[in-house]
């Protein structure tokens, strides 16, 4: 049956290590920028890499409260389908 074909291929695709996980959520390209530029941070500089980090996490943070937590917890939920419109 559909459904059948469906949870097998569904199943296939979870256990593929070489699909991206992708943040699903507003913003996420934000985050993922921030993330790059520290990671390039790290290869380039001789600044510590716990420094580098942190600074990424800073920046996610900013991401986070420039939208408002409790805003994107709800779009996270809601991208994840763990709550209703």
């Amino acid at each position: 049956s559909s459904a059948w074909r469906a949870s097998t291929f569904a199943t296939e695709l979870a256990a593929n290590a070489n699909l991206p996980n992708e943040l699903r959520l507003p913003r996420a390209e934000e985050y993922r920028s921030a993330l790059a530029d520290g990671l390039i941070a790290i290869l380039s500089d001789d600044k510590p890499i716990a420094d580098t980090l942190a600074e990424a996490a800073a920046a996610w943070q900013a991401i986070t409260e420039a939208r408002g937590r409790v805003l994107q917890r709800v779009d996270y939920e809601q991208s994840l389908g763990l709550t209703r419109d």
